[in-house]
């Protein structure tokens, strides 16, 4: 009986906490990660600022806590790179394209999340961390110093991407134009697999 009673209070902490992170990211995209209070956390969650407290430091602490819970489609997206062993132009920059759609699609949490990261280290360190969980299998074609260089290429071309997006998709309201989206898709090329266009 006690471990019943021990497993409901696990599982109302657990939904507690994760009605929290999505009461968190639909305030993070309404008003942005700078303007978004807990309060306004609190009151989207229903709940009150000493739970909020029991669960997470701060907003930033939030922030963290979400990352594996952000747009599904964007993992999907970046895990493509995986299976891409010697792409050719064409099918890199359909990826691109792709990465494009869900900027577009999402732009408001992606904003959120740019925002969050050029201010809180520890949120672009863990976004970082993430992705090079979702890309093992690209990764894991280097080894030693080699899959270091691997890893500091990819961070490098992810913070090319993402600041080209949000400039022009979060900040701007525009579309990328195809010759942006090639010059990104070389830049790509190059960065992860060494090619050139032609």
């Amino acid at each position: 009986m006690a471990e019943k009673r021990s497993s409901l209070r696990s599982q109302q902490r657990e939904f507690t906490r994760a009605r929290f992170i999505d009461a968190g990211l639909e305030t993070f995209e309404e008003v942005g990660f700078h303007d978004a209070t807990i309060d306004m956390i609190t009151k989207r969650a229903g709940a009150n600022r000493s739970t909020f407290y029991l669960h997470f430091k701060d907003k930033t602490d939030l922030m963290l806590a979400a990352n594996e819970r952000i747009s599904p489609e964007r993992k999907d997206t970046m895990r493509m790179i995986n299976e891409m062993d010697d792409p050719s132009f064409k099918v890199f920059r359909a990826w691109i394209d792709r990465m494009a759609r869900d900027w577009e699609e999402d732009h408001k949490i992606y904003e959120a999340i740019v925002q969050a990261q050029l201010t809180e280290p520890s949120i672009a360190q863990k976004n970082y961390e993430v992705v090079c969980d979702d890309l093992t299998g690209y990764l894991s074609r280097f080894k030693g110093k080699k899959r270091d260089e691997a890893a500091n290429r990819l961070q490098m071309f992810m913070m090319q991407f993402e600041m080209f997006f949000y400039t022009t998709i979060c900040e701007c309201a525009e579309t990328p134009s195809s010759l942006a989206l090639d010059t990104l898709a070389d830049l790509g090329l190059y960065t992860l697999f060494y090619k050139t266009r032609n």
